[in-house]
């Protein structure tokens, strides 16, 4: 886990949120899918810093390459470093 991103099953049903408050990581990330800057999220939530926004960008990533690693190893029997070219011909 983060410094400043928490899971706790009693908050939020135990989705990733910002520490300390009751915004989840979705949240933020929804705002930026949508086309919010990082400026327009802050505003809405003036208890976040720009450090709260990234930190969530950086958990995703991690999640992300997390489950991507696990699928392959799923897969090959083995896990596989970051995205190789053999993993694309399966296309």
């Amino acid at each position: 886990m983060s410094e400043r991103i928490s899971v706790q099953s009693d908050v939020c049903n135990g989705r990733p949120v910002i520490r300390g408050t009751r915004i989840t990581a979705q949240t933020a990330l929804e705002f930026l899918a949508a086309g919010d800057s990082v400026e327009d999220i802050l505003e809405e939530f003036p208890q976040l810093t720009r450090a709260d926004v990234q930190e969530c960008l950086d958990y995703v990533s991690g999640v992300s390459k997390g489950s991507r690693e696990q699928r392959v190893k799923n897969r090959k029997g083995r896990t596989l470093g970051p995205a190789s070219s053999t993993e694309n011909k399966n296309i």
